[in-house]
């Protein structure tokens, strides 16, 4: 029982501290031991007096050697540093708003029922709160006293055996950024909710048609949380381009319409979010109000949604995430109300439906016998014709065609020094060689006379782009 009482003054425990311990323990004693050896008393000689052996005789006295050792081992108050008192009986800690006095105790790993650190340990106290009927298990300084007003949405905080609850209004932003989309009827700004836990990429179909973009028939069964479905017969499959704030564009591959996402509505204020948290300030991100997202983006189009870099604060606190279409702010807020998330799934009703469909043809009389099978074609070689078709133009007696390049936007990688040092060791080498400098100068103006290369204009250094293609 003494070690254990010890043991809540420290929130790591070694063996200095067992030392500790055991060093005090044994001054203790020391104070009232009664030594008596064979010398002392006189008793019955032995025969053999190398065997003699003296007595310790310990009294216990619990009361007294407790307030020793909290003499030896007085520990100071985490909340001024100051000896002779709890941390329940300290002002300054008192002083503190409720919020403040729950953020200390949480950054000092403190158990919220006692206010002592016991480390792993349930703690040995069941009472309740108790102030103004409070029957959660927490001390009564954390106590909020905003009554009714506050949503009693309990939060239950774990701590091995420990349960303590406290009255929060729980809000949350999700990732949600704005975009740009592009159509053969011009561009739509929109925002477009992020989504890694949605296995789809959606778009409201009035979207699409504002667009004017169109693609092939895909019926889609969609399922989410509660394994509610709903099916969309008149679901199309499509490609699109996104833009984000910067202006970069990207493609959104395998889209399907939906007649309505139902994503909920989000308002930012960023001017309020980085003062409230420091790690929020400096980034391009801008406010907007009761935003409701016609973009839903998924997994099947990760390099779009993957973190590339991040902010964060301590726990529950807004995270900051970089994104190829931008900066977006998720997480607890204090200022926003409460919303509920949606995320997608294609349900495996179709894949059933398309299987049952196959073995019912296969039966049937019409297709007895051996039936051609349709080759498979991968996305590469789909996109590959895609281009082919669109791109390709007679020009005279030949035809042209764009290049098939694995992505739609290439950024080369910076080699302006690598190029320049190549330039200087070739001036070198002509200084040196009349007839290599006489050669280079003939295929050049070679080039030139061809067509293939010319003088860049002023107009084409001050907008080219030596990074795209």
């Amino acid at each position: 029982m003494e070690w254990g009482s010890y043991l809540q003054g420290f929130s790591e425990v070694n063996l200095k501290t067992f030392g500790s311990f055991m060093s005090s323990v044994v001054k203790a004693v020391s104070k009232v031991t009664v030594y008596a050896s064979s010398s002392v008393r006189p008793s019955a000689p032995t025969k053999n007096n190398s065997r003699a052996r003296g007595n310790i005789i310990a009294h216990h006295s619990e009361p007294k050697i407790r307030a020793e050792i909290n003499a030896v081992e007085a520990k100071a108050c985490l909340a001024c540093k100051k000896i002779g008192h709890r941390i329940q009986e300290c002002q300054a800690f008192k002083s503190l708003s409720v919020d403040g006095r729950w953020k200390f105790v949480q950054s000092s790993a403190l158990c919220r029922n006692c206010l002592n650190s016991h480390g792993r340990r349930s703690c040995r106290k069941t009472s309740t709160c108790g102030t103004n009927g409070c029957d959660f298990r927490h001390h009564p300084l954390l106590h909020s006293s905003r009554g009714s007003s506050v949503v009693k949405t309990p939060s239950v905080m774990n701590i091995a055996e420990n349960q303590t609850h406290r009255q929060v209004k729980q809000s949350l932003l999700f990732r949600i950024v704005p975009v740009t989309l592009h159509g053969p009827k011009g561009k739509v700004n929109t925002f477009a909710f992020l989504d890694d836990g949605s296995s789809l990429t959606l778009i409201e179909d009035s979207l699409a048609k504002k667009l004017g973009v169109n693609g092939v028939k895909a019926p889609l069964c969609l399922l989410w949380t509660g394994n509610m479905t709903r099916t969309e017969n008149d679901s199309k499959q499509l490609s699109l381009i996104v833009s984000s704030t910067d202006g970069r564009k990207y493609s959104l591959e395998e889209v399907q319409t939906v007649k309505e996402l139902s994503l909920p509505t989000q308002t930012l204020s960023y001017d309020q979010l980085s003062k409230q948290y420091g790690h929020l300030k400096g980034l391009p991100v801008a406010s907007y109000t009761k935003a409701v997202p016609k973009l839903l983006i998924g997994v099947n189009n990760l390099e779009l949604i993957v973190p590339l870099k991040t902010r964060e604060g301590i726990r529950r606190e807004p995270v900051a995430v970089k994104t190829r279409l931008g900066w977006c702010i998720y997480g607890g807020s204090a200022d926003y109300s409460q919303m509920a998330s949606i995320n997608y799934h294609a349900c495996g009703c179709v894949a059933d439906q398309t299987l049952h469909d196959l073995v019912k043809d296969f039966f049937t009389t019409d297709e007895v016998g051996a039936k051609p099978v349709a080759p498979l074609v991968s996305d590469e070689e789909k996109r590959a014709q895609r281009i082919l078709e669109e791109s390709t133009v007679r020009v005279g007696h030949h035809f042209e065609t764009g290049l098939l390049w694995k992505f739609d936007h290439i950024e080369l990688p910076e080699s302006y020094n690598m190029a320049l040092r190549r330039l200087e060791c070739l001036e070198r080498r002509m200084n040196r060689n009349p007839e290599l400098k006489e050669a280079l100068q003939q295929q050049l103006e070679d080039y030139q006379q061809k067509g293939y290369a010319h003088r860049p204009t002023k107009e084409e250094l001050a907008n080219g782009d030596m990074r795209r293609v």
